[in-house]
């Protein structure tokens, strides 16, 4: 991330150099340096879809993930499963029907 390459040279290099060269703007540097300090919200609920996912063997997709969650106990949407699983890298595997020769 662009945010953590120039607080790491923020040291050797003007700051206004830096955000020029990566096009950034002050604030937005900021903003983005105070939010590598928060916890990730959705840590526990990734845990518990990677753990859904692995049970699975990875034959689950994203609706059924959210089958497997909401009868754990989870309140969370579809699509937040899927943003989730698609930036943990998880994909189901699909097996195709092959064409009769």
């Amino acid at each position: 991330m662009k945010t953590q390459i120039i607080a790491a040279l923020k040291a050797e290099f003007p700051l206004p150099v830096l955000l020029a060269v990566a096009g950034l703007t002050r604030s937005t540097f900021f903003y983005h340096q105070a939010r590598l300090d928060r916890p990730d919200p959705h840590a526990e609920l990734k845990a518990a879809i990677t753990e859904a996912f692995e049970q699975a063997k990875g034959r689950y997709g994203h609706r059924r993930i959210h089958t497997v969650l909401t009868r754990q106990g989870w309140q969370v949407a579809k699509k937040t499963v899927l943003t989730l699983m698609n930036t943990l890298g998880l994909v189901c595997i699909v097996r195709r029907p092959r064409r009769y020769r």
